[in-house]
C-alpha cells in the first residue's frame, strides 16, 4: 500500500485547514473512523511528515511588524552554517536555507525600527565578515492558502487566513493569554485541559480566552507544520514586478492566488518585488507551468519576475516573545 495514501492526504488538508478539530470531527468528514485516525496522525508524525502542529497568530495586532531579510552568503563553511543556525533560531520567528539568487531568509518580528535595526546590527557584527549582499523588506500583508494539491486539485477555496487585514494596532493582553499563546504557538492540539493544567486555571477560562483570542483575529488559525519533501513536493518562491494596475486587476490576481491548489501563501512588501507567492510543486515543469498561466493571464501587468527554490524551513513561529 502506498504511502501516504488519499486517506492520509485528506488528513493532512483537514489538518491544514484546522488543526484543533478533533479526530472524531475528521473522521465524520472523510468517511472513516476516529481509530482509522487516531492511527494515521501518529503514523504521519512518526514519519516526520508532520513536525508539529503550529498556530497562525496575527502579530500586527499585538504591536508587532513583519521584517523580512534576504541574505547571500560568500564562503559559507558547514560550521559557520551551523553557528549561524544556532544564532537565528531563538531570534527570529522564522527562517530557511535558498538556493538561487540567495542563501537565506529570515523573517524578524520587532515592534520599532530601532529594535530591528540593533538586531540587523548585531547579526552584521557576528557575521557580516561573509555576507556577500542583503536585501530587507517589510512584509505588510499575507495569504495563508490551503494546499489544495493534496486532494489532487480539488480545492477548497472557502478558507484562508490573512495576515495583516488591519494597522498594526496593540491588543492588550495579560499573563493568561500570553501563556495560552505561548503554548499553542507549537502545540496548536493541545487539550484545553493540558493547558489549564500547565498554567495553573479552570479548563472553562482557557476555553473562554482561546474563543477571545479567536474572534480578536489575533489567532488566526491552526495548522500542521508539514515536510512537503517527504510528501515528494518542492516549495519555491515566486517575485514578481507588476506595470500598474488597477484595482479590478489586483482582484483578479488574488483571485488566481487564491484559485490555484499549488500556491501555499501570497504576500506583498515594502522595499521588494510587488507580489510575491510560496508555491509547491513535484517539478520544475510545474512551476514553469504556472509561471507561464500567470503571464498569459495579466500580460500587460507583469514587467519582471524571479524564482529561488526553498531547501529546508528550520522554524515557523508567528509569535515573538511577549514581555
Amino acid at each position: 500500500m502506498a504511502f501516504p495514501d488519499l486517506t492520509d492526504r485528506k488528513i493532512l488538508y483537514e489538518l491544514d485547514i484546522d488543526a484543533r478539530q478533533s479526530n472524531s470531527q475528521i473522521a465524520k468528514k472523510i468517511g472513516t473512523s476516529k481509530e482509522v485516525v487516531n492511527y494515521r496522525v501518529n503514523r504521519l508524525i512518526e514519519k516526520g511528515i508532520i513536525n508539529y502542529f503550529h498556530t497562525i497568530i496575527d502579530s500586527g495586532k499585538l504591536g508587532f511588524t513583519l521584517y523580512r531579510i534576504f541574505i547571500k552568503y560568500h564562503n559559507l563553511a558547514k560550521e559557520k552554517e551551523q553557528k549561524i543556525y544556532n544564532y537565528l533560531k531563538s531570534r527570529v520567528g522564522w527562517f530557511v536555507s535558498v538556493r538561487g539568487e540567495w542563501d537565506m531568509n529570515i523573517a524578524v518580528f520587532k515592534k520599532r525600527v530601532s529594535e530591528f535595526q540593533e538586531f540587523w546590527e548585531d547579526f552584521i557584527n557576528h557575521f557580516g565578515n561573509i555576507i556577500e549582499k542583503h536585501q530587507q523588506s517589510i512584509i505588510p500583508s499575507m495569504w495563508h492558502y490551503r494546499k489544495g494539491y493534496l486532494l489532487y486539485d480539488n480545492k477548497d477555496t472557502s478558507v484562508y487566513d490573512f495576515y495583516g487585514k488591519n494597522e498594526v494596532t496593540e491588543h492588550k493582553l495579560d499573563n493568561i493569554d500570553k501563556k495560552i499563546l505561548q503554548i499553542l504557538v507549537n502545540n496548536a492540539r493541545m487539550t484545553t485541559i493540558d493547558i489549564a493544567e500547565r498554567i495553573k486555571t479552570t479548563e472553562m477560562v482557557v476555553r473562554y480566552r482561546i474563543k477571545k483570542l479567536e474572534e480578536s483575529k489575533i489567532i488566526l488559525n491552526y495548522r500542521a507544520f508539514v515536510n512537503v519533501s517527504l510528501l515528494g513536493y518542492r516549495y519555491f518562491k515566486l517575485h514578481f514586478q507588476l506595470a500598474k494596475a488597477d484595482t479590478e486587476t489586483i482582484k483578479k490576481i488574488r483571485s488566481f492566488m487564491h484559485h490555484n491548489p499549488n500556491i501555499v501563501h501570497g504576500n506583498t512588501a515594502i522595499g521588494g518585488w510587488d507580489l510575491e507567492m510560496d508555491v509547491q510543486f513535484k517539478t520544475n515543469e510545474e512551476l514553469y507551468n504556472l509561471i507561464d498561466s500567470f503571464r498569459e493571464k495579466f500580460p500587460k501587468h507583469i514587467k519582471n519576475y524571479e524564482f529561488m527554490e526553498y531547501i529546508k524551513e528550520y522554524k515557523f513561529e508567528y509569535l515573538p516573545k511577549l514581555s
